[in-house]
């Protein structure tokens, strides 16, 4: 619906959206209209209902990860996902695109993560969302001296704010200026 009115789209440039859980991430994308990827796809793959004893661990998110990481394809536009540590992510190379891609940062404050959490049909464990918080203003501080980021505040920004803030970014650095 709004993808009409963002420009030509280079071919094989991916916008990441990235934030804690119940940051606005899924919402944003959905909202914008484009292709995108979740993590949310891949979590069965490696979190199955049978084995769903307890809150999902780290290596089982980083393996969701993986599997999204090596789908993405020239035509998805936006990939999406909570990490609980993203500094290291990106230090580690495994995914080399994270060093220079564009980002889409969304965030709210963590009583409001946790709330909107807490609403969730499957909601995310408590200290994973708090993991997350943290690490995304970690990122946050990180993607300032840069200019490949956008950020949004979901709290102080309703989606058609949001929505038209993402897109005149993503014109800006995918539809030539």
């Amino acid at each position: 619906m709004n993808s009409a009115r963002l420009r030509g789209l280079a071919a094989s440039t991916p916008v990441f959206v990235l934030g804690p859980p119940s940051a606005g991430k899924t919402t944003i994308c959905r909202s914008i209209g484009l292709p995108f990827r979740t993590i949310d796809e891949w979590v069965p793959s490696v979190y199955s209902s049978a084995a769903q004893v307890g809150p999902m661990r780290n290596d089982q998110v980083d393996a969701a990860l993986h599997l999204l990481m090596t789908s993405i394809s020239t035509t998805d536009r936006m990939i999406e996902f909570a990490h609980h540590d993203y500094v290291s992510l990106i230090d580690s190379n495994l995914y080399p695109e994270l060093k220079s891609c564009y980002i889409i940062l969304m965030l709210a404050p963590l009583a409001t993560c946790l709330e909107r959490n807490a609403l969730r049909r499957s909601p995310v464990r408590v200290g994973y969302v708090e993991a997350s918080w943290a690490s995304a203003h970690q990122l946050r501080e990180r993607l300032s001296s840069e200019n490949r980021s956008l950020e949004i505040d979901s709290s102080t920004h309703d989606l058609t704010t949001s929505t038209q803030m993402a897109i005149s970014f993503m014109n800006r650095i995918l539809g030539g200026r």
